[in-house]
């Protein structure tokens, strides 16, 4: 059995009930509808509008008709209000705000053995585009809802976007590798032999690491707060992986193992991590609750919640973009010298590590 620190301390509350999710119409401008789409084995959902946080373990759809956001989120939707370092805000694509796409969510599940039935959540664009594909995984003893509003983003931008229950990821019967064999598989059945990016929070950031190892399509990982797990999983593979291994991370501590994701990428040949300071680890996930807050809440931030979350969401977004070859503008967020990290290192919300 494999663990992870983050819920040894009190694990039957971070599988608690999570907080409303923040993605949202009114919050994002994105259009969020249950209707089925096209090109993928999901069961029909409803009509509705805004996305919500209910588990992708039933076969219906996500979403419901409230707009309203809620304070524990970790985010809004809106890249309105981001505090700027000037007023010379990069000419390219912004990603921290909405993109064009009215979105999609669909709901299926596909059986992976005698232990696990994965089911999972489709965030798609409406209008049947297909930018590249995102498997998107959540954090340790958390459920695909934790991470609906980042899918959500992604699938805005153009991006098919799929979030599975890992059956695996509990104190109980954690076993970080099997969910990482279950999201190629469940890639496989989804997309076939079409590429696809990896992404994931906690110790799926973890998982999202040794899928892209392991998958044979994969164009690369990104770690949201990535946690290797005790028994180094992570570590031992990254070495072998010459995809791009990318992190973003926040303050060292309890919750993300002091931070021993960074040794995991640091071990890979093509890695890039980067720090989002004053972040914990609850603001890599969206929407979050109150228990992951009082669990792993930091000392404090110089940069409001809803900058952090713009700041992940675009990052995330811009290597997705970058990866499946959609816009190579992306890269100009992540490295040295780029427009987009220039802009975000002149004000301190990115930092290297």
């Amino acid at each position: 059995m494999r663990v992870t620190p983050l819920l040894l301390l009190l694990t039957a509350a971070c599988g608690g009930n999570i907080a409303d999710s923040s993605y949202d119409k009114a919050a994002d401008d994105t259009d969020v509808s249950g209707d089925t789409a096209g090109g993928d084995d999901s069961s029909s959902t409803d009509d509705s509008t805004a996305t919500d946080d209910s588990s992708a373990t039933d076969d219906s759809s996500t979403t419901d008709d409230s707009s309203s956001t809620d304070d524990s989120s970790s985010t809004d939707d809106s890249g309105d209000d981001t505090s700027d370092p000037g007023s010379d805000t990069p000419e390219t694509t912004d990603y921290r705000e909405a993109g064009p796409w009215a979105v999609t969510v669909t709901t299926g599940s596909e059986v992976m053995d005698a232990d696990c039935t994965l089911s999972y959540s489709v965030f798609a664009p409406t209008d049947g585009t297909d930018n590249g594909h995102v498997m998107l995984a959540h954090g340790f003893s958390r459920t695909a809802a934790n991470v609906a509003d980042w899918a959500g983003h992604l699938a805005s931008w153009g991006y098919v976007v799929v979030t599975p229950e890992l059956c695996f990821s509990s104190l109980f019967d954690a076993d970080h590798p099997r969910n990482a064999e279950n999201m190629v598989t469940l890639a496989d059945a989804v997309w076939g032999a079409d590429e696809v990016t990896y992404v994931g929070h906690s110790a799926g950031g973890l998982s999202a690491v040794l899928a892209a190892g392991a998958d044979p399509n994969a164009l690369g990982a990104v770690g949201l707060d990535a946690v290797d797990s005790n028994t180094t999983d992570g570590l031992l593979a990254a070495s072998s992986i010459g995809l791009p291994l990318y992190g973003l991370f926040g303050e060292s501590g309890l919750c993300n193992s002091n931070n021993n994701g960074v040794t995991m990428l640091d071990a890979a040949p093509n890695s890039r991590d980067l720090r989002v300071p004053g972040a914990d680890h609850c603001d890599f996930e969206s929407p979050s609750d109150d228990i992951c807050g009082f669990l792993c809440a930091g000392s404090g931030s110089a940069y409001t919640d809803e900058e952090i979350g713009l700041t992940v969401r675009g990052m995330t977004t811009a290597f997705v973009a970058w990866q499946t070859g959609d816009d190579a503008g992306g890269e100009a967020w992540w490295e040295i010298g780029g427009d987009w990290y220039s802009y975000l290192n002149a004000y301190g919300i990115i930092q290297e590590i």
